[in-house]
């Protein structure tokens, strides 16, 4: 019985001690996630003045939703397939998909002067493509582990993985939402004074300030205090 026990709370902690470690990664990989994310951003609307303001568990917010989309395709992987042979199948599977795909689209929209750049769905649904390879990538290194396969290798496929999920796809989400608030309408609260004027588009809030895209001046942010003057309306943000 009391071996049983100490068996049972072993296991107990064991289990205990990998979750830890697992939510620190989280953690980790979000933070990471969300200061490229915000880095790339505000430089990309040459205001990265912004990341001084932003404290780390505002980067965490940030990059937490992707980090846990990760993990747990990375999960959902991992324990779909019971061996790396088998996960290394389907990881190029999925690249060779990818490939062709984005192949044929390039050179059929090259023949009739499409622009793909111009149509966020198209990147989002790239982005997931890669984000299901990346974190493929992920589980591909936790099995290899699992199996005492050489060091390098594990070090190389994790490094991949990391580097895509933490920086990479932060990179290009950033790009396409810089893009967005520089050139297209979209679906953004905007920041109107006690006369209905509208002061700029709501981009995010920063502590207890409001981060704006400032209307009058191109590009520009501006830290906004709340006050009783101002109101956020809910609208087609277009600054007219």
């Amino acid at each position: 019985m009391d071996s049983s026990r100490s068996e049972f709370y072993g296991s107990l902690l064991d289990q205990a001690g990998k979750l830890v470690v697992g939510s620190g990664v989280v953690l980790a990989l979000a933070y990471v996630a969300g200061w490229v994310y915000s880095w790339h951003l505000y430089d990309s609307l040459h205001s990265s003045w912004v990341m001084k303001f932003i404290e780390p568990q505002g980067f965490i917010k940030e990059g937490l939703p992707w980090a846990m989309y990760c993990t747990a395709v990375a999960a959902l992987v991992f324990f779909a397939f019971g061996n790396s042979d088998s996960m290394k199948g389907f990881a190029n599977g999925w690249m060779f998909l990818i490939g062709t795909v984005v192949t044929v689209l390039t050179s059929v929209c090259q023949a009739f002067g499409v622009n793909l750049e111009e149509y966020s769905l198209f990147n989002s649904i790239l982005a997931f493509f890669l984000s299901l390879y990346a974190a493929s990538a992920l589980a591909l290194s936790l099995r290899m582990l699992e199996e005492k396969q050489a060091g390098l290798r594990i070090l190389v496929v994790s490094t991949l993985g990391l580097f895509a999920i933490a920086v990479l796809f932060p990179f290009i989400q950033a790009y396409e939402a810089s893009r967005d608030l520089r050139v297209e309408t979209i679906d953004k609260p905007l920041v109107i004074d006690d006369s209905d004027g509208v002061q700029g588009i709501l981009v995010s809030a920063i502590g207890t300030k409001y981060l704006v895209l400032v209307c009058k001046t191109q590009y520009q942010l501006s830290m906004m205090e709340p006050s009783s003057s101002l109101k956020i309306q809910p609208s087609k943000a277009d600054c007219e």
